[in-house]
């Protein structure tokens, strides 16, 4: 290889590295922007289960979340719109009488779905409870975060 070679070898790798870095910091922003809408789409959810509770006097019984935004009459033009993310993918647990006491309240439903902190982390589970808080959750154990 020439000596003239190895600038342009070397300007063309320090080129490379910052397009790479660059794109890197694009889809941690876009993942982080999804993140922050899929909890606001999280939360109008619950809103919707809060006036279904209202109006029927108990919260719809333990379904699919298809089910569950078809019975609310909720549809994917209501959410705010996410790349990685699928607000059908969450999954809603309704409090079952049978189950004993757990840290949940006696007759609150939790939603979660399963999201990424970092583009390449490793998926976390995000609950909604009825007082608006929000926690992470190991996905596989369930341990919170």
């Amino acid at each position: 290889m020439k000596k003239s070679h190895i600038p342009f070898l070397l300007f063309g790798l320090f080129f490379a590295v910052i397009v790479l870095r660059l794109l890197w910091t694009f889809g941690e922003l876009r993942l982080k922007e999804d993140r922050a809408n899929t909890r606001s789409n999280l939360v109008f959810v619950y809103r919707r289960l809060e006036q279904y509770h209202y109006e029927h006097g108990a919260y719809p019984p333990q379904q699919d979340m298809k089910s569950l935004l078809n019975t609310l009459g909720i549809s994917k033009s209501d959410f705010e719109k996410t790349r990685f993310f699928d607000i059908s993918s969450a999954e809603y647990h309704a409090f079952n009488r049978n189950q004993e006491y757990s840290a949940q309240n006696m007759d609150d439903p939790v939603l979660s779905i399963r999201v990424k902190s970092r583009v390449f982390g490793k998926h976390e589970r995000l609950c909604v409870k009825k007082d608006g808080s929000m926690y992470y959750s190991d996905f596989e154990t369930g341990a919170k975060l």
